[in-house]
């Protein structure tokens, strides 16, 4: 991992609340032409449903870590609702503590290596990237707040 690529080398502790998720298959890169498809694709198919956008923040990819098998989404955040569970697709993540970077790396799968001073006493880690969209920070390119998770999830 490049030094250059990590925006934020001091970590933040904070607490993501029980949110549901809207998942599409995606390994790719966030930045790229296929990512932003995907994505519109995916608000699309939910423009066919019944169910609720959350209000901010609403979609980036997630990669879910399993006893070191990786599975990256493009996500999109829905309003709490239990009609959401009748969908194969949608992930209801329990609140869990979280640490957070911002970094220029566009390949999620390569996220972990910038939480690799932090010890994980558990089989599943969840981490979340969203593209930020600001005017203060100048870089080459999109700049990415990353959350790992802390704590174990109950599923």
């Amino acid at each position: 991992m490049n030094e250059s690529e990590i925006i934020q080398k001091e970590t933040m502790e904070k607490t993501i609340a029980e949110k549901d998720y809207w998942l599409v298959s995606y390994s790719g890169l966030m930045n790229s032409t296929e990512y932003f498809s995907l994505l519109a694709n995916a608000y699309a198919n939910l423009g066919e449903t019944e169910l609720k956008i959350a209000d901010k923040e609403a979609d980036g990819m997630v990669l879910f870590i399993e006893k070191g098998k990786q599975t990256p989404y493009i996500f999109i955040e829905l309003k709490k609702q239990s009609k959401n569970r009748a969908f194969n697709n949608i992930k209801r993540l329990s609140s869990a503590a979280y640490l957070q970077k911002t970094t220029t790396v566009t390949d999620i799968k390569k996220v972990p290596d910038l939480f690799s001073d932090i010890s994980c006493d558990h089989d599943f880690k969840v981490i979340f990237m969203k593209q930020l969209y600001t005017k203060t920070l100048k870089t080459n390119g999109p700049i990415f707040e990353i959350d790992c998770s802390l704590s174990p999830f109950i599923r």
